[in-house]
C-alpha cells in the first residue's frame, strides 16, 4: 500500500495494489483502477477535460467535465460521481449521483429514488431511467359537461367625461341575441330626448320605423321613420334621475328578414311625472348586424352615463371531471 499526506501526480500513474491518501488528492495526468482500489480521505481534483477514451480492461478512469467529477469503466459506461466532503480534505465519503429530472429539466443529484404513487412504473434503460406517471393515477378521467344558456359583456362603459356617441365595433356574431342596458342623462337643456340606435353605420332615417306606447302620468302613442330606440332625462329635467333603458335585439346574426329590437324604458319629468313605454323599431334592412351606434337626438351623453352590451347564447360548460 502507498500511503503519503497530500501527494501530486504530473502523468500516468498506474497502481496494482491498493493506495490510501489520508489527506488530498490532484491529478493532472489519469488515475486508472487496476486490480487494486484506491481511495481518500479528502477529496480528489482532477483536470477539467473531454470524454476519454474506454481504458483498458479490469481498469477505469477518473476526470472532469464542465465542473462535474465522472468515472469511466472499461466496458465504457460513464457515472456522474456525487463526491462529498469538505474542499480543505477534511474528510468525507464519495458515491454515484443520479441526476434528477423534471421532464428534461435538471433539479439535482441524489443517491436514492423511491417512485410511489397508483400506476406509475419506472424502468432501467442502460444508466438512464424513464418513470411513467399515468394521468389521474393511473385511472380514466370522466368529464361531465352541459349545455347552458350565457351572457357575456361584450362593451360596458360609465362616462367620465360629455360623449356625442357610444360605439361597439365589430359586434361578435356568436350569439342567439344581444341585450343593453342604457342609464343616463342628456346635456341638452331639455326635460327629456330621444336615443337614436344606428346598425352597420346606416344613418338613412327612411331605412328605419319606429313606434311607442306611453303610460303613467299620462297616457300616448308615437311612430315614424325614425331610429328611436330610448329615452334620456336632460338637463332640465329632475336632478339625479336618469332615463333608463333594456333593450333586446333577437336572432342580430339573422338576414332573411329585417332586424328588430324592443325595448322597456322609463324616465322621470318632474317631481309629479313620471313614464313608462314600451318601443318597438325595425331596421329595414337584410343584413346581419356587426356595428351599434347610440347617439342622444339632440345633446350629447352626459357624465355618469352607463351602457352595457351582452351577448346571449349557448354554450356547452364543464360540470365536473372525476
Amino acid at each position: 500500500m502507498f500511503e503519503d499526506s497530500n501527494p501530486t501526480f504530473q502523468n500516468t500513474v498506474l497502481f496494482a495494489s491498493d493506495i490510501g491518501v489520508g489527506g488530498d488528492v490532484h491529478v493532472t495526468g489519469s488515475v486508472y483502477s487496476g486490480d487494486g482500489s484506491f481511495y481518500t480521505a479528502g477529496w480528489l481534483q482532477t483536470v477539467d477535460r473531454a470524454d476519454p477514451a474506454t481504458p483498458p480492461a479490469n481498469q477505469g478512469r477518473f476526470y472532469s467535465r464542465a465542473g462535474r467529477p465522472y468515472f469511466k469503466s472499461d466496458a465504457g459506461n460513464v457515472f456522474d460521481l456525487a463526491i462529498t466532503g469538505s474542499s480543505g480534505g477534511g474528510g468525507g465519503a464519495g458515491g454515484l449521483g443520479v441526476l434528477i429530472k423534471d421532464e428534461g429539466v435538471a433539479l439535482g443529484t441524489g443517491t436514492t429514488i423511491d417512485f410511489v404513487g397508483a400506476g406509475v412504473t419506472a424502468e432501467m434503460l442502460g444508466n438512464e431511467a424513464t418513470v411513467t406517471i399515468p394521468g389521474g393515477g393511473g385511472g380514466a378521467t370522466v368529464v361531465s359537461t352541459g349545455t347552458f344558456n350565457v351572457e357575456e359583456v361584450l362593451y360596458e362603459e360609465t362616462l367620465g367625461s360629455i360623449t356625442g356617441s357610444l360605439v361597439l365595433s365589430p359586434v361578435p356574431q356568436g350569439y342567439d341575441h344581444l341585450k343593453i342596458l342604457l342609464r343616463g342623462r342628456s346635456d341638452a337643456a331639455v326635460v327629456a330626448e330621444w336615443v337614436r340606435i344606428y346598425f352597420n353605420g346606416d344613418t338613412t332615417q327612411a331605412n328605419y320605423r319606429y313606434g311607442q306606447d306611453a303610460g303613467g302620468t299620462s297616457q300616448g302613442a308615437a311612430a315614424g321613420d325614425l331610429s328611436r330606440i330610448g329615452v334620456l332625462v336632460g338637463a332640465s329635467g329632475p336632478a339625479g334621475a336618469p332615463g333608463l333603458n333594456m333593450i333586446d335585439i333577437p336572432d342580430y346574426t339573422v338576414t332573411g328578414t329585417h332586424a328588430a329590437a324592443l325595448t322597456l324604458l322609463g324616465e322621470r319629468e318632474s317631481s309629479t311625472s313620471i313614464f313608462v313605454r314600451m318601443n318597438h323599431l325595425q331596421w329595414e334592412q337584410y343584413a346581419a348586424i356587426n356595428q351599434i351606434r347610440l347617439s342622444p337626438e339632440s345633446g350629447d351623453f352626459d357624465v355618469g352615463t352607463h351602457v352595457q352590451i351582452v351577448g346571449v347564447g349557448q354554450r356547452v360548460l364543464v360540470t365536473s371531471v372525476e
